[in-house]
């Protein structure tokens, strides 16, 4: 599925207006939130299902834009986490992407959570291409109301679509989840672990 950025000005002579058309299917369920029921994906899925490079992501991980586990495992929250700030880069460069990404905190991945899978409610992230400040939109209207404030002087924004990512990433995620203690940790991840355990003796 292919992602679209889309960049646009605004003034307070201007106005402008964004009109969004969504063409999908796609199928609702749902996940309990007990011990047992919880379940993860290893770091190989969680790169598959944001479409990251593995290079890419130790990268992002070293600069702060994502974080990595001990055990390599990923619950649906870090993989929104990942596949938002992969939207995020690919509108912006990573400076000024991780400068986004703090502004939003947790917040995106909170409302990509709260998204229904056979839905057509939005989540965009409306950026401010002169403060890099950014704010979370849900509807036409707060779209309308952080697109059309009052400005100082005209300035570029980019509007960052996150709905049909996050169904995806999710769909995907609850496809391939296994509960945790069926998913074998990472190899690689556990061996540095005790080699770094041991210099540390």
């Amino acid at each position: 599925m292919r992602q679209s950025v889309l960049v646009f000005a605004r003034s307070l002579i201007v106005p402008t207006t964004v009109v969004r058309h969504t063409v999908g299917i796609f199928m609702g369920t749902s996940m309990g939130n007990t011990a047992d029921s919880i379940v993860v994906v290893g770091e190989r899925d969680l790169l598959h299902i944001a479409r990251v490079a593995r290079s890419t992501w130790q990268n992002w991980v070293k600069k702060g834009l994502v974080s990595e586990t001990s055990d390599g495992r990923y619950g649906e929250r870090e993989v929104i986490r990942t596949a938002v700030a992969a939207l995020v880069v690919s509108a912006l460069d990573l400076p000024r992407a991780k400068l986004v990404l703090d502004a939003i905190g947790g917040s995106a991945e909170e409302t990509c959570l709260r998204l229904k899978l056979d839905g057509d409610d939005l989540s965009d992230v409306v950026i401010d291409l002169h403060s890099f400040s950014a704010v979370l939109v849900s509807d036409a209207t707060s779209l309308s109301a952080a697109v059309h404030a009052p400005v100082v002087t005209p300035r570029p924004y980019v509007l960052v679509p996150l709905a049909e990512t996050a169904r995806d990433a999710r769909r995907v995620f609850r496809r391939l989840a296994a509960p945790r203690k069926a998913l074998a940790g990472d190899g690689r991840r556990k061996r540095v672990a005790r080699e770094v355990g041991r210099a540390r003796q």
